[in-house]
């Protein structure tokens, strides 16, 4: 949905009518990836200053949104090791 109107058309698939994904009109807003990684690759403090909250903003349909900046640092997990999910969290819920 933009501004209230579907932005694509899905069609009900059945299995003999073929598959229908459609871009309507009304979706004429776009993001450019190179941009963004350009927006999300700096060090910023800000969201406002660095128009990350504009460039996605306007993606996202109308509502409340708390934009956060996390650093977030992967780390490799063994199955059936320190801090896998299924073994140990999981298990002890």
């Amino acid at each position: 949905m933009v501004d209230g109107e579907p932005a694509f058309e899905l069609s009900r698939w059945c299995g003999t009518c073929p598959f229908l994904f459609r871009r309507l009109e009304t979706a004429r807003q776009t993001l450019s990836l190179e941009s963004v990684q350009k927006l999300l690759s700096g060090t910023t403090t800000d969201l406002d200053d660095a128009g990350v909250i504009y460039a996605f903003g306007t993606l996202l349909p109308e509502g409340e949104y708390l934009p956060l900046l996390l650093r977030v640092e992967p780390r490799l997990i063994t199955p059936g090791q320190e801090g896998d999910y299924f073994s140990s969290e999981q298990v002890a819920t």
